[in-house]
């Protein structure tokens, strides 16, 4: 589930020239020695290699269902590195192939904090979890007694390489391990499952306001739209409704009340305390209002959807800085 980074395959002729020619060589090394004593049993190496790549979307997918469960929002889903050749979208989700199958990534982010270690964890073991589930079920539908035995049959010969690159795939990915570049950190999903759980709270805090700020962009990247922290703080109170008004407005009811600010960053830069001390933010029933100190600043109002999963929260501005806008 690590973020591969800006990495790219080959871009100018001269590398496209320069990559195929060594795959051209590691191909007809390989075809050379399964054709050399040839058994039909050879051919799971080249099964192996040829399953390794769709399992990757496989794996990233697993990531995206578990993080779907448990009501993250996908953002997005990566398969492979390199240049991309295909892009589409699932649900929420942006879905980027690239050329090189070899690595994904799932980028996702909670919108209530319930138990984000735990759930960042499972996350993370979701990839690993469903490549071992198949693996598994292959070896109990075809029998041990077949599966785990040489073969030169090929029906049986697919379906042990099918099983046995599943199978590696998700250990692979299970051993704790980063490889730090200049593009970034490539962070196994074991490594990302032990980050999960000694993470501080402040940390998930953090993605749901780095989300918010980037998914909705304008004022508030600017630190001045404050329609996004009333949407912020019903995500980070946990609001659950499941669907029920009643629930729903005893959600509501929690906001209730003025809040303070304890900090705020403008360009990237922390506001001075004593200024961030005055700002606060008020929710009376499905008001908010915005002041630095008695000057008001922004208010609109605020509705939450809890028909939706996760819960849906439009927050429209009504007076104020960027009157009139929605998100």
């Amino acid at each position: 589930m690590s973020d591969p980074g800006p990495r790219r395959g080959p871009s100018t002729p001269t590398e496209w020239v320069i990559a195929g020619i060594f795959l051209a060589a590691i191909l007809v090394a390989f075809a050379a020695e399964i054709l050399d004593d040839y058994t039909p049993f050879k051919l799971s190496a080249v099964l192996f290699v040829a399953f390794w790549m769709p399992l990757i979307a496989v794996h990233e997918a697993g990531h995206a269902v578990v993080a779907f469960v448990f009501g993250w929002r996908v953002k997005q889903i990566v398969i492979g590195m390199g240049n991309p050749i295909g892009r589409f979208r699932i649900g929420s989700a942006d879905v980027e192939i690239r050329l090189f199958a070899i690595e994904g990534v799932v980028r996702c982010v909670p919108t209530k904090l319930r138990l984000p270690h735990i759930e960042s964890a499972l996350i993370f073991f979701g990839g690993p979890g469903i490549e071992l589930l198949l693996a598994a079920g292959i070896v109990l539908i075809g029998g041990a007694d077949v599966m785990l035995e040489p073969s030169d049959e090929y029906g049986v010969i697919v379906w042990q390489s099918l099983a046995l690159a599943a199978a590696a795939q998700a250990v692979f990915n299970l051993i704790p391990f980063v490889v730090r570049g200049a593009d970034g950190d490539l962070v196994s999903d074991g490594f990302g499952i032990i980050l999960s759980l000694f993470r501080p709270w402040s940390y998930y805090e953090a993605m749901i306001v780095r989300w918010l700020s980037l998914f909705f962009g304008g004022p508030f990247m600017r630190g001045i739209s404050f329609g996004m922290v009333a949407v912020g703080l019903l995500a980070i109170t946990g609001l659950s409704s499941g669907g029920d008004d009643k629930k729903a407005a005893a959600d509501l009811k929690k906001l209730q009340g003025t809040w303070q600010f304890l900090s705020q960053s403008v360009g990237g830069k922390d506001r001075p305390k004593e200024d961030v001390a005055r700002l606060t933010i008020t929710f009376a029933g499905d008001k908010w209002t915005v002041r630095d100190g008695d000057k008001l600043v922004q208010a609109g109002t605020h509705k939450l959807d809890p028909s939706k999963k996760p819960n849906q929260v439009d927050a429209i501005v009504t007076d104020g800085e960027g009157k009139g806008g929605t998100t």
